[in-house]
């Protein structure tokens, strides 16, 4: 029997997202003056502790700039954030795909119900002629 191995697809990094340099960290790091801005208590500046996240997630519309980056605890800011984010940016993929987003078009007829009235009474055969 023979095994077919999977070509696992590359990460897709958007053009306009910047890698994030120690520099770059720091420097939110100190205009946060190390606050999580979830949970108001201070983050390690480096370390497995700490994830620097974007406020407004960039599926969201959010932009990769360093006002819209803040410090995060890893446990349970991080991954109570990222939850809610998931949920956001699934939803707008499902009315993405809806299109809800396009005007829909009202017919100028109206339309012609019968409601929930009685139904038809068929008339019964007649007996005649047998």
């Amino acid at each position: 029997m023979s095994r077919v191995l999977a070509q696992i697809p590359e990460p897709v990094i958007p053009e306009n997202r910047r890698a994030m340099t120690p520099a770059r960290k720091a420097r939110i790091w100190k205009s946060r003056k190390g606050i999580c801005w979830m949970c108001n208590f201070p983050v390690p500046e480096t370390g497995p502790e700490v994830r620097y996240d974007h406020k407004l997630a960039i599926d969201l519309g959010g932009s990769d700039d360093d006002e819209n980056l803040w410090p995060l605890h890893r446990e349970p800011c991080d991954r109570i954030k990222t939850a809610s984010d998931r949920q956001k940016i699934d939803k707008r993929r499902r009315q993405s795909k809806l299109r809800l987003d396009v005007p829909r078009e009202v017919s100028a007829t109206p339309i012609r119900s019968r409601g929930f009235g009685e139904p038809r009474r068929v008339p019964a055969k007649s007996r005649k002629g047998r």
